[in-house]
């Protein structure tokens, strides 16, 4: 507690100042945003990403009313879920899955959005039900088809969800994707639509009503991800670039 008291001492009055007035012209972007596009702000979600933020600057975030934070490797989640406000947050896991990690993320977060494999999937439904614990997942999808990416395929996207369609703790309630590092917005703009295309023909194939959700867009490109109907956004860099976070990965 010492040490988080020092902290607060250097996170100043302008800086907090600062970060309200960012997540104030996020926000108003993502309604206007959603309005252009005929839908509803409040069908959207915004997810701070805080894994180079330190544990301070994620406290002040909720202090604006940021509920949604995400982290994308454990050992760097775990020094922000030992701090008194970290309980108060829907924690959300977005790296790549490990499966020696699996039980400590079913363990500490709420929601986990890089699912790709049955295995995995599995290890979180075994973990899941010895906890007596339900978590949401996202199936992550390589829309652009980048060999660096991570994600199913979409041509395997159907047999993976028929795996995890009766899991009783681990519930999938949507799609994620990235989109390319590019700045062809038209080509953004057709990896977030096959996204969006996926979800509605496996939502029917499937009859499945909770496959409803799309994780796609961050600093980057979050209006291209809303106007193709994300309704999950991860945004890192836009928040809290204010401590020199370096650019990249899911900071973007």
């Amino acid at each position: 507690m010492v040490q988080n008291d020092h902290e607060r001492l250097h996170f100043s009055q302008s800086q907090h100042l600062e970060l309200n007035n960012r997540l104030t012209a996020i926000r108003e972007r993502i309604a206007k945003t959603a309005e252009s596009a005929g839908r509803n702000p409040e069908d959207i979600r915004l997810i701070a990403v805080t894994k180079t933020a330190s544990p301070v600057l994620a406290e002040h975030l909720l202090t604006l009313g940021i509920q949604d934070m995400a982290e994308n490797r454990w050992q760097v989640a775990r020094e922000k879920l030992v701090h008194p406000f970290a309980a108060r947050v829907r924690w959300h896991f977005i790296g790549p899955l490990q499966s020696n990690k699996i039980k400590s993320i079913a363990s500490a977060f709420s929601v986990v959005h890089a699912l790709e494999d049955a295995e995995h999937a599995e290890q979180f439904e075994q973990i899941l039900t010895s906890l007596g614990k339900h978590m949401e997942a996202f199936v992550q999808v390589n829309v652009s088809g980048e060999p660096q990416k991570h994600g199913v395929h979409p041509e395997n996207l159907h047999l993976l969800l028929q795996k995890l369609q009766n899991y009783k703790f681990l519930r999938v309630v949507g799609l994620m994707t990235m989109a390319p590092l590019t700045r062809d917005y038209i080509e953004i703009r057709r990896t977030f639509r096959g996204l969006a295309n996926l979800l509605g023909e496996e939502r029917e194939r499937l009859s499945w009503g909770n496959l409803q959700y799309l994780s796609m867009g961050m600093s980057n490109d979050y209006e291209l991800a809303i106007a193709e109907g994300a309704t999950h956004l991860r945004i890192g860099r836009q928040l809290v670039s204010l401590e020199d976070t370096p650019e990249g990965g899911e900071s973007r």
